[in-house]
């Protein structure tokens, strides 16, 4: 009966072996994908950028837990959400070393400033390892002010004397044909 049991271990044994070989085998031959090519990270350079800071739980759920956003991102900062400068461009996420940026960057919650630091992009990412942060004043748009038509300005260029209609001869012309 021993010897039974012993036989019968065996041959599931070897079989489970077998069957798990085979599909390796044929999973190495079918349909081998190439490994995914990696993005080229690009060399740290020294930046000076512009934007809001969020924190990324709020800014992307589109939730405040409280009707004080300004609080509620600050306090988020704090207790380690991740957070990021919203520009133009898209959002940065912001580090700063090890240390982590809280304890400076949760006084700016919601604020635009201005952060000096390395930015490192990678697969699409965009991370800014800060060395200084400050609050900025947003600059409104400049307007630029619409062209004005000549004739709404009535200024022309010309040094001739204003005629009612350029384009009909003068009722008194002697030239004219049609005048009786």
């Amino acid at each position: 009966m021993k010897y039974q049991r012993v036989v019968a271990i065996a041959v599931v044994a070897v079989s489970a072996a077998t069957i798990l070989a085979s599909a390796l085998y044929a999973g190495d031959k079918q349909g081998k994908k190439p490994a995914p090519k990696q993005d080229k990270k690009s060399a740290p350079r020294e930046v000076t950028l512009t934007g809001k800071v969020v924190d990324l739980h709020c800014y992307m759920t589109e939730r405040f837990p409280s009707a004080d956003a300004v609080k509620c991102t600050r306090e988020c900062i704090r207790v380690g959400v991740p957070a990021a400068l919203e520009t133009d461009d898209g959002l940065i996420i912001i580090g700063k070393g090890l240390k982590g940026p809280a304890r400076d960057i949760a006084p700016l919650a919601l604020q635009n400033v201005e952060l000096k630091g390395k930015l490192y992009e990678r697969h699409g990412l965009r991370y800014i390892d800060i060395i200084s942060a400050k609050v900025v004043k947003k600059t409104p748009p400049v307007e630029e002010e619409p062209e004005t038509d000549e004739s709404e300005t009535g200024e022309w260029d010309s040094d001739e004397p204003d005629d009612p209609n350029p384009y009909e001869p003068a009722p008194d012309d002697p030239d004219d044909p049609d005048a009786s």
